[in-house]
């Protein structure tokens, strides 16, 4: 393997439970209840218009460009608010992430591939001092189409210079899953209580915190 490219919400950085409380608040509007199965399935590792778009779809709710754009505006002023004054109250950092990209970084090339817009991102990865440990950074704004479509990983090996088959991603959800593996990368999944019942059967290996990942078990999925 020659790069390893992560996934940052749910991944490096734990806001799952913040984008459950952003995306409730904001479908109060159309008086709906979001539950932890309908996140999971609908919004976790999903571009903000694309996850809007199809849960409305799917609780049958008469949108239109305006609306989703009324919604998303919402939310991001609400999520840029938090981030820009409150980071640390309601963002946390995995355990053992620093020392995890110290190791890799001497070996690999390293890349961070997001469903976050920049401005979001940025605000987190500087806030947190990572940005140094990443040669590339793909934003939601540098694809077209979120995941599970493989764009924002294939963008990452494309800016890396690395052939798909010699990258491997580390997940947390289901649509980023897919989407490795839809790029022709392996994918190793965190299995985290914190964010509720997650397929993550398609992964081709499931860890339960950082210091399971070593050269030894990245080597191991080198085709």
């Amino acid at each position: 393997m020659k790069a390893v490219i992560f996934d940052l919400d749910g991944v490096l950085i734990k806001t799952e439970k913040l984008h459950f409380m952003l995306y409730g608040v904001t479908l109060q509007k159309f008086n709906l209840k979001l539950t932890k199965k309908d996140y999971n399935k609908f919004f976790s590792g999903k571009k903000t218009k694309e996850a809007f778009e199809t849960y409305l779809r799917y609780k049958k709710k008469k949108i239109n460009s305006k609306t989703i754009t009324m919604l998303i505006r919402f939310f991001r002023k609400m999520k840029g608010n938090i981030l820009s004054k409150k980071l640390k109250n309601y963002v946390k950092l995995r355990e053992g992430t620093y020392q995890l990209l110290k190791r890799l970084k001497k070996k690999y090339k390293l890349a961070l591939a997001t469903s976050t817009i920049k401005r979001f991102t940025d605000l987190i990865i500087n806030g947190f001092e990572l940005r140094r440990y990443f040669d590339v950074v793909i934003y939601a704004e540098n694809v077209k189409k979120g995941k599970p479509c493989p764009k924002v990983y294939l963008k990452a090996a494309e800016k890396l210079k690395v052939n798909p088959k010699d990258c491997i991603v580390i997940e947390d959800s289901e649509a980023g899953i897919e989407a490795a593996k839809k790029a022709g990368m392996a994918c190793i999944a965190i299995k985290d209580p914190e964010l509720g019942k997650r397929k993550l059967s398609k992964a081709d290996y499931i860890i339960k915190n950082f210091k399971e990942i070593d050269e030894k078990l990245i080597e191991k999925f080198q085709h």
